[in-house]
């Protein structure tokens, strides 16, 4: 008797310790979604967005506001950073919003249609964009704006 309460402690705690592990583990934001769920509580997204700064500069800016009362930890303020001075950033936003909305990239990009051969074919129909630019937009677009592909069988499918 005495073992069989035993082994039913043990696994009781060992449920308990799992599942606070698991409930002290929040889902990590990507750098866009830091960005807009910190900056724009204050600021309109666009303000940050016109901004040409290297990721250093950004990185200031953002301490300077913490000492305003932002709420961003160190390390959620150099991804920010990362995010908004990343060269490819400009790049994407400077070849690709001239023809489409940011909108329209990113929804199809989320729909899984956007790869380097639609990239490509940009190119053919005429957009500046150099084969080193092509690779930087696709990397920047799977970097920021990541989509996990779908599970054959997966949620929704019964």
């Amino acid at each position: 008797m005495t073992k069989k309460l035993f082994i039913n402690v043990l696994i009781v705690t060992l449920v308990l310790l799992v599942s606070k592990a698991y409930a002290g583990k929040e889902k990590k934001l990507s750098n866009q979604d830091l960005f807009k769920n910190k900056c724009t509580q204050c600021h309109e997204a666009e303000r940050a967005k016109i901004m040409h700064a290297s990721k250093e500069t950004f990185l200031e800016i953002i301490k300077k506001m913490i000492t305003k009362g932002a709420k961003v930890t160190d390390d959620e303020a150099k991804s920010i950073a990362e995010f908004l001075g990343s060269p490819s950033r400009f790049l994407f936003e400077e070849k690709c919003t001239k023809c489409h909305g940011l909108a329209r990239v990113l929804e199809t990009h989320k729909k899984g249609n956007l790869n380097k051969d639609t990239i490509k074919k940009m190119k053919k129909k005429g957009a500046d964009i150099s084969e080193k630019d092509i690779e930087s937009i696709y990397d920047y677009l799977n970097y920021y704006y990541f989509v996990a592909p779908e599970i054959p069988g997966g949620p929704g499918i019964r």
